[in-house]
Formats: structure tokens, C-alpha cells, sequence
């Protein structure tokens, strides 16, 4: 089910997720890795919004224990279409 944040619209869950839980060796120790890819759609008018609540999410998120990394990528042809 689709959630709404401050007027603008979350899809819901339901993409394909990186082929299960990989495992990296670092040579120290061995750690579960997944991909998670997220995207989003901005009403028309709300994509200022959308990118303000996205990006309030990277910092928090990128201190998380185990977070590799966690980008905001915004498409170049529609402004409206973000993606984490």
C-alpha cells in the first residue's frame, strides 16, 4: 500500500531485491550484504518536497551499524522520479 508523507507519494514495496544475501569476505570476516533499491514518485509541484524528506533520510541512515552506503539519486529526464 502507497504512503503519503507531507503530500507526497510513497509506492508501496514490491520490487525485486537483489538475489539474496550475498556474502562478502573481507579477510577479517565475513558479512551479510543487501541491496536494496528504492524509488519514488513526487506529485506534480511536490518534488522540492520529495528530495527535502529524502535527503533527511541519508544522513540518519548512513549511521546505521552495517550501512555501506545510502545514496539519493534524482532522474535527470523526470525530476519527479527519485531513487535510493
Amino acid at each position: 500500500m502507497a504512503r503519503r508523507l507531507d503530500g507526497v507519494l510513497f509506492p508501496a514495496a514490491g520490487g525485486p531485491l537483489s538475489p539474496g544475501a550475498d556474502v562478502i569476505n573481507s579477510g577479517i570476516m565475513a558479512q551479510p550484504l543487501l541491496t536494496i533499491f528504492a524509488e519514488a514518485y513526487a506529485k506534480p509541484g511536490k518534488e522540492e518536497a520529495l528530495r527535502k524528506v529524502l535527503l533527511g533520510l541519508v544522513a540518519p541512515t548512513k549511521k546505521e551499524a552495517g550501512c555501506v552506503q545510502y545514496d539519493l539519486h534524482v532522474d535527470n529526464d523526470d525530476p519527479r522520479h527519485c531513487f535510493l
